[in-house]
């Protein structure tokens, strides 16, 4: 037991182990263009951080009448301003000289300028994201904030000090690091109570983003020299934070349009316009897994052809519009007569067909609750009291595995749709029976 148990265990963790070792790749990679280049591998990891920060602005921006998403759309807003303050902590960093700085304190100022305003909007973005969000106002507030922080350190000069050389990190940096902290965790303690509002994807996304993102400043908060290992290490708890936000934010935003397209798409084509039940289409699609599922289960299939009889004379003497609202009437009748798991499906014009995992006695039920239920609705609409009923039945008992495709003699993997077709003929067969002893019925043709 113990052996087998031991066995199981190391399987187990071998995907975990595995996983790991893929991701110690890229952090070997990012290891060694630090050695080379310290500088390029900032300018790496800033870029990344700043290319993420505008994909989200397009993203919550461009697809805001569609997500409706205040939160996202506030984030955006931010971020593009968040931007321009780390291309500029970029720029100012040691061994750059694009913009003149007599020592790393400038860069560091920026980066805590760059920070805070990303901390003060992570807290802010989860007050707002219950209430509309003004476009204009919000970019113009943002804006001006972030030019106030730039002319404060790179015009003005007076922004606090962050950082000495020779001393490292001044307490101001170091506090400031700290509030940045408490800021971003509180955020995550109000993201969960909004886990429902922000939906699965995007609450785990910026859960996990902000964690890193807290890492990242800890790291900043112990550094002494810009090119040391707490400060490398920073920038790659920072790369990780924009990955994460790049994968389930961005990538999964682009995607979602296309893919509730489709799935709208899909749907439109195997539902009726008129009643909203399956069309002939996708009853047939879902009719041949549910007759899978009874055979696996060992159940019975019940299928009932349900005819509208002189709905013609509706549609001739009370025009198409209340022959629609007939067939709309007689659909809800139908789902107010069965369960959520039975298959409704109006095939075409006044034909419709239920679809259950039922033996003969649960169908025959279904059809005493349908007859009593149109009487009540016939008696309660003038242009229903025209039509009539008629109701064919038929029932497939489950055999042992492998003896229906024997009896039906076709492969296994066809097997539930010829179940169906068949069924569909011998209700079929039952409902034409059923006619014939209505005269009237068989006169006006069937």
């Amino acid at each position: 037991m113990i052996t087998v148990e031991s066995g199981r265990s190391a399987r187990g963790w071998l995907p975990r182990i595995a996983a790991g070792a893929v991701w110690l790749l890229p952090l070997a990679a990012l290891y060694a263009v630090a050695r080379v280049s310290y500088l390029l591998f900032h300018i790496s990891a800033e870029i990344f951080a700043i290319l993420v920060a505008i994909l989200i602005h397009i993203l919550a921006t461009r697809t805001y009448k569609h997500s409706n998403s205040d939160f996202l759309l506030f984030l955006g807003l931010s971020y593009i301003c968040i931007a321009f303050l780390d291309f500029a902590h970029t720029l100012t960093y040691s061994g750059m000289n694009v913009i003149a700085v007599d020592s790393p304190n400038v860069p560091t100022q920026l980066w805590i300028a760059a920070r805070s305003l990303q901390a003060a909007v992570l807290l802010a973005a989860t007050f707002v994201m219950r209430h509309r969000v003004r476009r204009g106002p919000a970019l113009v507030v943002l804006s001006l904030v972030t030019l106030g922080l730039g002319l404060s350190i790179l015009v003005f000069r007076n922004f606090p000090t962050c950082y000495v050389v020779g001393k490292g990190l001044t307490p101001f940096k170091v506090t400031a690091e700290g509030v940045i902290m408490v800021a971003m965790a509180a955020a995550m303690l109000r993201l969960r109570g909004q886990k429902v509002a922000l939906g699965e994807s995007l609450y785990g996304a910026m859960m996990v983003s902000t964690g890193l993102a807290i890492l990242s400043e800890l790291a900043f908060t112990f550094y002494v020299d810009v090119y040391g290992i707490l400060n490398f290490i920073g920038h790659v708890l920072r790369i990780l934070s924009s990955f994460v936000l790049l994968s389930e934010v961005v990538v999964r935003g682009i995607d979602l349009p296309y893919q509730t397209i489709s799935d709208e798409l899909k749907v439109a084509s195997t539902t009726d316009y008129l009643t909203g039940l399956l069309n002939r289409r996708g009853f047939m699609e879902l009719a041949a897994r549910r007759v899978d599922l009874a055979r696996r289960q060992m159940k019975a299939a019940g299928l009932l052809l349900i005819d509208l009889d002189d709905f013609k004379g509706v549609n001739d003497t009370l025009g198409h519009a209340r022959g629609d609202a007939v067939l709309r009437g007689f659909a809800d009748v139908l789902r107010n007569c069965v369960r959520e798991s039975d298959l409704l499906s109006r095939l075409g014009g006044d034909e419709f067909v239920v679809l259950a995992i039922t033996d003969a006695a649960g169908a025959g039920l279904v059809v005493e609750r349908l007859r009593a239920a149109v009487g009540e609705w016939q008696r309660a609409d003038d242009a229903a009291a025209l039509t009539n009923l008629s109701i064919g039945t038929a029932v497939w008992e489950a055999a042992p595995a492998g003896a229906m495709e024997a009896e039906l003699d076709v492969a296994p993997d066809a097997e539930a749709k010829a179940v169906v077709e068949r069924l569909l003929k011998a209700a079929d067969d039952h409902m034409y029976l059923e006619k014939r002893a209505k005269p009237d019925v068989i006169a006006a043709g069937r």
